[in-house]
């Protein structure tokens, strides 16, 4: 990538600023003199204390340290106020403050970044570490003061917050905070990453940081003096691409890019990761070979769900669960944490699809989680900023922590309604309370009486009962509630144990082990389901050293389709339970 390349992401918004002492040369302070870096600072405050120049020392934390003892703290605050408080700032500083930067980051104390901004009549919010990421719901206007700001310089904060250093570098705080996460973020989705007068050399954070973090030497540019030297050079080729242009010659280049770009417009509500869901205003007819697929093989219309919900004499489908309530009351009496559970095939998937569904439909702004893309990060602070509230749905959230994570630093008032397996979150439950607090449990691993008569009532009306089916009504919900322990597992597994479909499904795995690989292709997707492997295609084809999978035979072969569900290159078997029996 070319720096030109870099200026245009900046003027579209995606890049990230990081600006060291070098940007704030030739800014004026408060004595009506040029701001300085802080090895002549530290000169100048032991000079006040009468010492020689034979004794004086580069380290601005000694210098100030040796002031406060000579003086006291509210000499020292009052000195730095004095150096670094800005009342005139350069056209250059004016310029790179015009920019809709992604993200400001810097380790100086001034405010010159601020004051180029008011000159620009363009809003900016100074945070320093003490500060939380979640209390930002725009964090797209936020200079990140990591070494302390000077307009917050008190007593208590001049050894805690305000980090005193000879050289800009990352503090240790920075590392404990929860910022580094979001700065760490921020790396990772910039189309562009531009340092202005920050020296790597130092700072040896920062390179751990850079060289951790993949594929960010192409897009990583650093903006430093023309006499930079070549060690200096060197030294950041490592982490990116140096330009001894200084930030002159640099707003020279913004400046004529300027006359012809073309901002792009972002598309609102435009994401990979989510989906809000879609009902039809009409649901079609309900065959037989519906509610088969939806039993057996876990195939489901999200129309049908929704509407037998509503519904249920005219649309018998789905059986509609009590806790649907539960959570919309939770919802209108405020809670914000709300997490549904169930054990491997008791509902939890259809649970959550129809409860997206009817939320929907009730006039909530809902989006679900579907699956990871670079866009993540972007998209979940986007969402964040906007007006009003939404309810994010994030299914079997251990697999997805990472994201949770991430939604942590730009969380503000939105609903999280999450769901995993009863057993995984027993475990893994307190780890996700660290970090969102308590939330409310909902378990639906038993029906109730009246989600026992719906079930009746469906198995009724479709034949599904078998031997049973002369039996009363009220023999077969004590079925239900006794021998099958008001599981829905347990009923579809009395299901799956009828010679016809046993026998089905025999003739389905009979043609599929003549087709060469495809039978262990299929055992391995169903223990996948089973264990809650995240698979793609080219895992599975990687992990069986058959490449032949990857080929579009497989995925459209009819006898493969009627066990899995192919979605973009991601596999998931249909069932979880027929998984279960499969696999016995």
């Amino acid at each position: 990538m070319e720096i030109r390349e870099a200026i245009i992401h900046a003027l579209d918004g995606d890049a990230i600023l990081f600006i060291g002492s070098g940007f704030s040369l030739g800014a004026i302070n408060e004595g009506n003199k040029k701001i300085e870096t802080a090895t002549p600072l530290a000169h100048k405050l032991l000079a006040e204390c009468d010492f020689e120049e034979k004794d004086f020392t580069n380290d601005l934390g000694i210098a100030s340290r040796i002031y406060q003892s000579a003086k006291s703290e509210i000499d020292l605050i009052e000195f730095l106020r004095k150096e670094y408080t800005a009342i005139d700032v350069t056209p250059e500083q004016e310029i790179i403050a015009q920019i809709n930067w992604q993200r400001i980051y810097t380790t100086n104390y001034d405010n010159v970044f601020e004051l180029a901004c008011e000159k620009n009549k363009k809003k900016i919010q100074s945070v320093t570490l003490s500060d939380r990421p979640n209390d930002f719901k725009n964090k797209s206007n936020l200079c990140i003061h990591i070494n302390g700001d000077i307009k917050r310089l008190t007593q208590e904060k001049l050894n805690s917050e305000f980090k005193l250093t000879n050289v800009s570098y990352l503090t240790e705080d920075f590392n404990k905070s929860e910022w580094l996460t979001l700065f760490r973020s921020d790396l990772q989705t910039a189309k562009s990453i531009i340092f202005i007068g920050y020296s790597m050399q130092y700072d040896l954070d920062l390179q751990r940081i850079v060289y951790l973090t993949p594929k960010l030497i192409d897009k990583t540019f650093f903006i430093i003096s023309e006499q930079a030297s070549k060690t200096e050079q060197a030294l950041i080729k490592t982490f990116g691409m140096p330009f001894p242009i200084g930030i002159k010659k640099l707003t020279e280049h913004i400046n004529e890019i300027k006359k012809n770009h073309v901002h792009i417009t972002k598309l609102p509500d435009s994401y990979l990761c989510f989906s809000k869901p879609k009902i039809k205003d009409f649901p079609s007819s309900i065959l037989d070979i519906d509610e088969f697929n939806l039993l057996v093989r876990g195939e489901y219309n999200i129309d049908n769900l929704y509407y037998s919900t509503i519904n249920p004499t005219d649309f018998v489908y789905s059986i509609h669960r009590s806790k649907h309530e539960e959570v919309i009351n939770l919802i209108k009496t405020g809670e914000h944490n709300i997490l549904i559970h169930s054990d491997l095939g008791n509902g939890k998937s259809i649970f959550m699809t129809t409860l997206t569904a009817f939320l929907s439909k009730e006039g909530y702004n809902v989006l679900r989680f579907n699956k990871y893309y670079t866009t993540y990060n972007r998209e979940i602070e986007q969402i964040c900023q906007k007006e009003g509230q939404h309810i994010l749905v994030f299914d079997d959230y251990m697999s997805y922590i990472d994201c949770l994570k991430e939604l942590k630093i730009h969380r503000t008032n939105q609903i999280l309604i999450l769901s995993e397996r009863s057993a995984m979150n027993d475990i893994y439950y307190n780890s996700l309370c660290d970090l969102f607090g308590d939330f409310h449990n909902i378990d639906l691993n038993r029906l109730d009486s009246n989600e026992i008569k719906q079930f009746v009532n469906i198995l009724d009306h479709y034949g599904f009962w078998n031997k049973f089916s002369a039996e009363r009504i009220d023999r077969k919900e004590d079925y239900i509630k006794t021998v099958c322990k008001g599981q829905i597992k347990n009923i579809i597994l009395k299901l799956l144990n009828s010679k016809t479909i046993l026998e089905s499904f025999q003739k389905l795995i009979t043609s599929i082990r003549k087709r060469n690989g495809y039978y262990e292709a299929i055992l391995f997707i169903l223990i996948a389901r089973v264990s809650k492997l995240d698979l793609d295609l080219e895992d599975l084809a990687y992990s069986l050293n058959m490449s032949q999978l990857n080929s579009p035979s497989f995925q459209k072969d009819p006898h493969v389709r009627e066990f899995v569900d192919f979605n973009t290159y991601s596999i998931k078997s249909k069932s979880s339970i027929i998984s279960q029996v499969l696999l016995q």
